[in-house]
């Protein structure tokens, strides 16, 4: 896609710091990945410390700032 990892985290960052919380739904029409992608996108992120999981299934998920 062009952008690095790197860049993704940091725009997934200013999003986070804008609205509070990410879903997966978001990030996969703010870079154009699958769902797969960014899911694993946002798994790294949590698994870094960067984001906590918050909300569980059948609702779904969604992350926030550490």
């Amino acid at each position: 896609h062009g952008i690095s990892a790197h860049k993704h985290e940091a725009i997934v960052m200013e999003y986070v710091e804008a609205h509070k919380s990410i879903v997966r739904n978001v990030v996969m029409s703010l870079f154009g990945l699958t769902g797969m992608q960014a899911k694993s996108l946002l798994k790294k992120m949590f698994q870094n410390k960067k984001l906590i999981m918050r909300g569980r299934p059948p609702r779904g998920s969604y992350y926030e700032k550490l």
